[in-house]
């Protein structure tokens, strides 16, 4: 399986982690912070994407950001 990860805090990069483990590929990962993004690669060595790039090249999508910004990134994906 494809998969992306928006939002690479603690709970999206665990994710990542436990995926490719499984032997799931992670396409690459969306997310505003460069912090996040710089520790997320620590982990795993994938590019940050636009979401017009992340999304048509996923099986799967994982939506991992702050609860209050749930809504913002499902209306920028829907645009």
């Amino acid at each position: 399986m494809k998969f992306g990860i928006i939002g690479a805090g603690l709970v999206g990069t665990a994710l990542a982690v436990q995926l490719t483990k499984a032997g799931h590929d992670c396409v690459g990962v969306h997310t505003r912070s460069r912090h996040s993004y710089e520790r997320f690669r620590r982990y795993i060595d994938r590019d940050h994407l636009l979401l017009e790039e992340l999304v048509p090249a996923v099986d799967i999508l994982f939506i991992t950001t702050q609860d209050g910004m749930i809504r913002s990134v499902v209306e920028n994906l829907l645009a």
